[in-house]
């Protein structure tokens, strides 16, 4: 089922202190959700995090202003009617790509990278992160000047991005100590410039 979603009714900014521990639910509700879903095979089509992103990461990150919410843009009449603020989805953005997993990549200095795309488990599937969440990450990317946006994600996104026009940079890695293997990742940047 895909609902007809407007960016023009949802903003994106950064996130708040006080809101640190209604985004670690945030993530647990779709960590719950993406666990359940399994591939062809019946094995886990996500990598099973039980706490991929502590409460006090969440208020680091916070802090320093890199993670950033989507929200509509009536949230506090959303508050006054469910008594509690909602997050459709969320970033984390970053200026620095990840050398473990970018090593072999030439960025532009002025290249915007993001991480823990996390749409609300309600939303999944419904086009949310397609129509309103990453236009409203483009154009935050825009205004801040970078020339190219990136991310890298599980192999199974791979058709998500592209067809968002990413282009797809490659295969990369990185070893997990949690899970003492390497996990492969699929690289992709999108030309904010054409």
């Amino acid at each position: 089922m895909i609902d007809i979603f407007k960016p023009s009714d949802f903003r994106l900014r950064p996130a708040e202190q006080t809101e640190a521990g209604l985004i670690r639910a945030h993530y647990d509700d779709v960590i719950e959700r993406n666990n359940s879903l399994r591939a062809a095979d019946g094995t886990l089509r996500y990598i099973d995090w039980v706490y991929p992103f502590p409460l006090e990461r969440v208020r680091v990150t916070v802090g320093q202003e890199r993670l950033l919410v989507v929200e509509p843009e009536v949230q506090r009449e959303r508050t006054r009617i469910l008594g509690r603020g909602a997050i459709d989805a969320t970033f984390i953005t970053d200026t620095q790509p990840d050398p473990e997993i970018w090593h072999d990549v030439e960025l532009p200095a002025n290249a915007l990278g993001f991480g823990k795309f996390a749409v609300r488990a309600a939303l999944l599937g419904r086009g949310f992160g397609r129509t309103v969440a990453i236009p409203l990450l483009v154009a935050h990317a825009r205004e801040t000047e970078a020339s190219l946006l990136y991310c890298d994600a599980l192999p199974h996104l791979d058709s998500y991005y592209i067809s968002l026009g990413f282009e797809a940079r490659g295969p990369g890695g990185f070893y997990s100590s949690h899970y003492q293997k390497f996990v492969t990742v699929n690289r992709y940047t999108l030309d904010l410039d054409s």
